[in-house]
């Protein structure tokens, strides 16, 4: 504490210092892995679809005008992953990769994705983009 009249720290951890007991730690861990598995996973997705949602409005908008069953931020069943995009009637994922999935670490990490979505019966396209990029029809124009 620095000394004056209400306490005040120099940093969280001095202010929790004390305060997070041995038993409050065990039981926060014990929430975390009663919430590690699938349910986890589909409120993961769900927080994506509204976060990412501002990219995908023109896109929306024409996958609804053409009548395909679609849902993006797709949590693929017994697999950890979650795709962009799910074009449900025909089973394809998409990808939408922007530059960071050229550095070697990302790429070895879809290429497990890949194969969960192969073993699942699914037919993955990957769709390079841009950063900050607004996805619209054009893109997919070749997979649909």
């Amino acid at each position: 504490m620095t000394g004056s009249k209400s306490p005040t720290f120099c940093s969280r951890s001095c202010a929790s210092r004390g305060s997070v007991t041995d038993y409050r730690r065990q039981r926060a861990r014990e929430a975390g892995l009663a919430n590690s598995g699938i349910l986890s996973l589909e409120m993961c997705a769900s927080a994506l679809r509204s976060r990412e949602s501002w990219k995908y409005t023109v896109l929306r908008g024409y996958l609804e005008s053409i009548d395909l069953h679609f849902q993006f931020e797709y949590h693929l069943p017994d697999t950890p992953y979650i795709y962009d995009l799910a074009l449900l009637d025909s089973m394809i994922l998409v990808e939408f990769d922007g530059e960071y999935h050229n550095y070697p670490a990302r790429r070895e990490k879809d290429l497990k994705k890949d194969e969960a979505a192969y073993q699942s019966g699914w037919r993955l396209v990957r769709v390079p983009v841009s950063m900050n990029q607004v996805i619209d029809s054009a893109l997919l124009e070749a997979v649909i």
